[in-house]
């Protein structure tokens, strides 16, 4: 090679290094200003926790009060719930307090008021903490740290006082309406000169006291509270220091008032007060803006339309600017903007607003589902009536629109399985299995599905990478659980089941019906047919039939008038070529039995089709692929049985008896012939060479029934009285599943006069204590009593003893409609247990068999005897 080769070779080599050598340091220079900005972004999170989200993925305080500001409660909740550390006591004792606090206004939010009363109550009793060093600083308090004390218990008082008037517990609420008059006099004497202690300024704290005394006023003299909440807002007019959304507050709640007590006149002047008081100051704050949604609705209530529009117009933009459109709160909000697509007659896009509103309502609570507690889920029920009710009178005027059919079935469908689940009765399966290890792995799945929930609201590249984690760690969990748990993998397989798995399972002669009435007592059934969209039938209303009832009682059963109202000529030809039908009930229809209705040739219409009820039409599924023989389904468990039970101690179980309604204050008449019927289902228990315990007289307590919590028993037998709506005076509206239960021995003593103070048990099992109790092992629970399948009658289903014993993991029930003979119930109990095991049938097939021969024995007489009991899937 040439020295000139040699110099452009050398010439090309020195390129090819200064190349390399720049690439490189363009590298290391992309490198090190990653590393910087990474470092950079790691200190800006934890200097400025509450803007910075990208890399960490921490689940800490700041974060919590990041998702509680955005509305994001829930995921809030599981955030505190997975990170205890946060409540803990050994903290700082302040920061515990707040958090606790903090915590307990995320559950009054997602209806959990039990958790959040447990929690304001510990922050009243410890303000300090639980521990003993914190809770000794109280006695050496100064003066100032003294009244912040006091203060500090007002405020949670007060979040009590607030608590209790939501739940409608009056005593409680005046209880602690009555420790914060105490702690005014301790706190707030000389307060100008500690209002900056405190952190509110005088005038306002006086305000605050001043609604108080109104909100307590108004349990007790409604006429006083009226003219005392005017004059607050007259005074508070004239105040330019005050927010006028306080005002604007204050007045809403005085219309709120009024209409709750029919006085709507005067509602008229309020109203026209806060419309005037709202347009003259503008919008300036999201806590204006938040009061404009019940502004508007007071409006339209008036026919004033105009100012409802642009009131309501001007709230759904603040809800755009605040929230997301698949956020609970928006979502919740959007049947107020139907009203607009409504007057536009834009029929389209009303139907597309409210698909969307309740699908996207659906996903949102599927999302929480799994970690939600019963007060939660009854919560969010509620909060599903208004849109699932509109969509329900949409298809009234366009019962054609096979869209809306779809979307109402889907939401029956969702509603009555969101309350008839339970976590509990899940994991009692778990646990009953006796593998620790997989108990383990079914609690770690539900803390990272919990995770999962609270970091889908968050945002950054480290929490991003920590949902993946989560995702796949979930998935495992998952297949190890559904492996070793049946009850775990049915219900998970339940939840995803649709409409088109229905029909895909369906026969050519089945059809799957949602039997339902609306807000406006109207009745009508959603047919779902082997093929093709759900089919919508109107029927009669609720007071025409029970106009009929009211008149004829059960012999309005044998009335094929009465049948025609239900069964009309639209129903039966969708149900032409129909053997089998698969339903459940809702509302009015929670108190029939269909299959007793008479056809006109005077048979039942159980002659015509065969009948099954079920809790929920997912169900459809499992009654599907199961036809095995109870003995085959359930040979390894025990029976327990209660009966003749003495309710006081002077019973006299002689003589037969009506299991007529008890009422409250009246002596429980004994039932004789329940003794007999007990021991006579022990006798062909027995022969088939199946365990059994039967509890007579005063041994039937209702501990003995309590113990059977976590047991082996795959039937539970109860022959006594129930009873639904034990008292006018409720312990507290929101939970109405204290008004119905059943009678064990010794109940006489407490039934008949409930000013006794319990000391143990009163021998009343409420559905409140069964619903907790461990019951996933039972097969079939047997309610021998009257009135056993009725309560408190919703879209969801009946508050009661069936919802109580499904929640605590009961397969099947067999319950009654009204109140039955004591005879010729054991005569049915007698059939029903030897075709259960001497016939070798399913449960459903037993029922129906026992039904017909108590039938036959009557000739066909008024259904009263043999139509009371239903059965349950």
């Amino acid at each position: 090679m040439n020295l000139k080769d040699k110099f452009k070779s050398g010439h090309v080599l020195i390129n090819v290094f200064y190349l390399a050598k720049l690439l490189l340091y363009i590298a290391l220079s992309l490198a090190s200003t990653v590393v910087v900005v990474v470092i950079a972004l790691f200190v800006a999170e934890n200097v400025f926790p509450n803007h910075v989200h990208v890399l960490n993925y921490k689940l800490t305080n700041s974060t919590f009060n990041q998702l509680k500001a955005s509305g994001h409660y829930h995921e809030a909740i599981y955030l505190i719930e997975n990170n205890s550390d946060i409540l803990s006591d050994t903290a700082a004792g302040f920061q515990s307090y707040q958090s606790k606090m903090d915590l307990s206004d995320c559950y009054i939010h997602v209806g959990d008021y039990g958790k959040a009363e447990e929690l304001l109550l510990d922050c009243f009793r410890y303000p300090l903490g639980h521990s003993k060093k914190m809770q000794a600083k109280l006695n050496n308090l100064t003066g100032d740290e003294k009244k912040y004390l006091a203060f500090q218990q007002y405020m949670v008082a007060r979040d009590l006082f607030k608590l209790y008037g939501i739940k409608g517990n009056t005593h409680e609420q005046k209880h602690y309406y009555e420790i914060m008059q105490t702690c005014r006099t301790d706190a707030f004497d000389g307060m100008e000169a500690d209002a900056e202690m405190i952190g509110v300024t005088p005038g306002n704290f006086n305000l605050l006291l001043s609604i108080d005394d109104i909100d307590m006023l108004r349990e007790t003299q409604p006429d006083k509270a009226y003219r005392q909440m005017e004059q607050l807002i007259d005074s508070l007019e004239n105040r330019d220091d005050m927010k006028k959304s306080i005002m604007l507050k204050q007045l809403n709640k005085l219309i709120s008032w009024r209409l709750e007590d029919g006085d709507t006149i005067n509602s008229y002047s309020t109203i026209y007060r806060a419309v005037k008081l709202a347009k003259s100051v503008g919008f300036k704050d999201q806590k204006e803006y938040s009061q404009l949604g019940c502004l508007s609705d007071y409006c339209y209530m008036i026919h004033d339309k105009g100012n409802g529009k642009y009131f309501l117009t001007q709230y759904m933009e603040y809800l755009d600017d605040k929230y997301e459109k698949d956020d609970l709160e928006y979502l919740v909000n959007c049947p107020r903007w139907f009203r607009l697509l409504e007057e536009s007659n834009d029929i389209e896009s009303l139907i597309k607003e409210v698909e969307n509103c309740c699908r996207g309502l659906q996903d949102k609570i599927d999302a929480n589902y799994q970690n939600m507690s019963e007060d939660e889920r009854e919560y969010f029920a509620t909060l599903l009536d208004e849109p699932f009710d509109y969509a329900l009178r949409l298809l009234e005027s366009h019962p054609d629109d096979s869209r809306l059919a779809n979307l109402c079935f889907d939401n029956a469908m969702f509603k009555k399985g969101l309350l008839l689940r339970s976590n509990l009765a899940i994991r009692n399966a778990v646990k009953n299995l006796n593998n620790p290890g997989l108990l383990k792995d079914y609690d770690k799945l539900r803390k990272c599905q919990k995770e999962l929930v609270a970091r889908k609201s968050l945002h950054g590249l480290g929490n991003t990478y920590k949902s993946k984690q989560l995702e796949k760690e979930i998935k495992e969990l998952d297949k190890k659980v559904s492996g070793g748990c049946a009850v775990y993998l049915r219900q998970n397989n339940s939840d995803k089941i649709s409409r088109e798995d229905i029909q895909e399972k369906m026969s050519k002669d089945d059809a799957v019906i949602e039997f339902l009435e609306n807000r406006s007592g109207v009745l009508f059934a959603l047919v779902l047919p082997k093929k093709g969209n759900v089919q919508y039938v109107r029927f009669s209303t609720k007071d025409e039939l029970k106009l009929i009832f009211d008149e004829k009682g059960a012999l309005a059963y044998m009335d094929p008038g009465l049948t025609a109202k239900i069964f009309n000529s639209d129903f039966a030809t969708k149900l032409k070529d129909v053997e089998k039908i698969y339903f459940t009930t809702s509302g009015f229809f929670n108190t029939l039995n269909l299959t007793a209705l008479a056809q006109n040739n005077g048979e039942p219409m159980c002659q015509k089709y065969k009948f099954t009820l079920m809790s929920n039409v997912r169900g459809f599924c499992d009654l599907a692929a199961n036809s095995q023989s109870f003995i085959s389904d359930g040979k390894n468990g025990r029976i327990t049985l209660w009966g003749g039970i003495a309710y006081s101690d002077t019973s006299d179980l002689s003589g037969n008896f009506v299991n007529a309604v008890p009422q409250r204050g009246e002596s429980l008449c004994p039932l004789p012939r329940t003794k007999v019927e007990v021991l006579g289902i022990q006798s062909v228990v027995n022969r088939n060479h199946i365990l059994c315990a039967c509890n007579i007289g005063k041994n039937a307590t209702e501990f003995s029934f309590k113990q059977r919590s976590g047991m082996n028993d795959m039937i539970l037998h109860i022959a006594t009285h129930g009873f639904f709506k034990e008292s006018q005076q409720q312990e507290d509206r929101t939970a109405p599943m204290f008004n119905s239960g059943l009678f064990f021995a010794g109940a006489n003593k407490y039934w008949t006069n409930d000013a006794l103070e319990v000391v143990g048990e009163d021998g009343i099992l409420r559905a409140a204590e069964i619903a907790v109790m461990d019951l996933s092992q039972c097969k079939l629970a047997v309610l021998s009593a009257c009135n056993t399948g009725v309560g408190y009658n919703s879209d969801e289903g009946v508050y009661g003893l069936q919802r109580a014993f499904k929640l605590a993991g009961t397969d099947k029930i067999l319950m009654s409609l009204w109140s039955v003979d004591d005879d010729c119930t054991a005569k049915m109990m007698q059939y029903f247990y030897e075709f259960l095991f001497d016939g070798n049938c399913t449960v459903q097939e037993a029922f129906e068999n026992s039904v017909e021969k108590i039938r036959n024995e009557n000739g066909n007489e008024s259904p009263e005897k043999w139509a009371a009991f239903v059965l349950l899937n």
